[in-house]
Parts: C-alpha cells; structure tokens; sequence
C-alpha cells in the first residue's frame, strides 16, 4: 500500500486547523485512523496508505512521532505542552497549531465528504472519548496489542463480535497469513544459487505439512 505523507501533511493541517485549546496529538490519531478506515470500509482503499497500530490508548498512526516532527522542522505546525484542567485532575497535552495552510486540492471530491463526515461526527469529542469509541471498534478489537491493524478488518464493523466470533475471526487470519507467510518463504527458497533448489523445497514443504498439523488453527 503506498503512502502519500503530502496527503497524510495536509489532513493533519486540515484537523488541526479546527483543534481547540485542549485537543492533542491523541485526538488527532483517531480522527487519522477513522478517517482513512472510514474511507477503506467504503473505497477499499485508504486515504493516507498509512498503518495503524494498536495501542492499549487506541490506534495510532504508524511512525506518529517522526510524522510530527517532520513537520515541525519543517515549520508547518508547531507543538507546545499546555495544562488542561479536568474533572479530577491536571492534564499535559502537546497542544498542534498549524503554521501553513491545508491544500484541498490534494482531496478529491470523495476524499473530503468522508473528512467532513468524520470532522463533524467527532469535533466535539475530547481524545480520551475518541480513545473509547476506537476500543469498541472491530479492527482495533480484532487486532493484537503492538501490531499493525489490518484494513479490511472494518467489514466485521456490523457484525456481534461475541469471544467466539472474535476467536474464529483471528483464528482464521493467523491461518491464512501463516499460508501467505509459507508462500513467501517457497518462492524465497528458489532464488538461492549456493544450495540444492529442489531439496531445500521439499525440506520447506514438510516443516510447513507438520507446522499446519500442529498448529489450533
């Protein structure tokens, strides 16, 4: 999938450009990832071509800290820690003021109704409410801690995701990923000039046979 970081500069600037006083860095995460999810559940594609990875606090957009750093030294937004008064307690946030402008022409016309559909459904909601909202979403729930989230794990959205749901779900894409894995690994061992070709083969194709009998899924 590739990545298009103009496109991912310049949906940041265009968030930001709304942030009040005490949206962060965490806000702008799940805005980034329900917008490119939101527009893959109906595109098959994303906008950004970005990952997302999951964090116990919610999604985050692969590489975060470098993409806002990138653009900070490249003075197009500035960061600053500020202090927000809670319910409980004192809050630190790196507060995102944008320095350019957000080029729309970058968008197309599709691009930017799922952006103003997710601006509008989530302005309004603070980073942690966000962080909430993305624990009861299907990819984040089908996804393992630390691990990329796999895009088109937004067509369970729909769906109970029961325990059992859920098992059978991630059971199957552990299977069929193994599979893929296997695949990439027998191509792999016919590109090697130093051993016998054939022999190396057959000795991968039986470790695969014992690996799939082993294995609960």
């Amino acid at each position: 999938m590739k990545k298009n970081k103009i496109k991912l500069f310049n949906l940041i600037l265009l968030y930001i450009s709304n942030f009040q006083n005490f949206d962060g860095i965490k806000k702008l995460n799940k805005l980034l990832y329900f917008t490119d999810f939101k527009y893959y559940e109906k595109f098959s594609k994303p906008i950004t071509g970005y990952n997302y990875v999951k964090y116990p606090r919610g999604p985050v957009i692969e590489g975060y800290q470098k993409i806002i750093e990138e653009m900070v030294d490249n003075k197009l937004i500035k960061r600053e820690k500020i202090q927000v008064l809670g319910e409980n307690k004192i809050y630190t946030i790196h507060k995102l003021e944008k320095i350019v402008e957000p080029n729309l022409d970058l968008f197309e016309i599709k691009e930017l109704k799922v952006i103003r559909e997710v601006w509008h459904e989530n302005e309004m909601k603070n980073g942690k409410e966000l962080e909430e909202e993305s624990h009861r979403d299907a990819p984040w729930i089908l996804s393992e801690f630390n691990q990329i989230i796999p895009y088109f794990f937004v067509k369970y959205r729909n769906e109970n995701l029961d325990d059992y749901k859920i098992s059978e779900i991630k059971a199957e894409y552990a299977y069929n990923r193994a599979k893929l894995l296997a695949k990439e690994a027998n191509k792999e061992s016919y590109k090697s000039n130093d051993y016998d070709d054939i022999r190396i083969n057959e000795d991968f194709n039986s470790l695969t046979e014992i690996f799939f009998e082993s294995s609960d899924y």
